[in-house]
Order: C-alpha cells, then structure tokens, then sequence
C-alpha cells in the first residue's frame, strides 16, 4: 500500500465511479477504480466502457468488427 505513496495521479472520468490515471518515476501505470459505492450495473457498465476502449469482447479477445 505504501507504494500508492509514489504514484501521481490524474482524474480520467468523473460521475458514479471516477477513475483515475496513476503514474510515477520507474512505477508501472496503474488505474484507480474510486467509488463510494457500487452496483453490479455500475461495475458492468465500467468493464463494458473498459472493454470497448481496449477493443475487446467479454473474453478478452480483439473485437475485430470494431
């Protein structure tokens, strides 16, 4: 946890579940998930939204229709 410490993080998108954009000198770059609560659409929608930017299905493979 303390390695959290060294990240910088920058805000990606706001509403009912921000993420944010964590990086740091000689840090690999993380993604931080920060919701006060969740639902199951919310999560779903979030890994939708993920997947869709990423170009990929459900099961990680490479949508080539987009």
């Amino acid at each position: 946890m303390n390695e959290l410490l060294s990240y910088v993080f920058s805000p990606l998108r706001e509403g009912d579940i921000p993420l944010y954009r964590g990086s740091g000198n000689g840090l690999a770059p993380i993604l931080l998930v920060a919701a006060e609560e969740t639902s199951l659409g919310c999560t779903e929608r979030l890994q939708h939204d993920m997947l869709s930017k990423l170009n990929l299905t459900p099961t990680g493979r490479r949508d080539p229709s987009r």
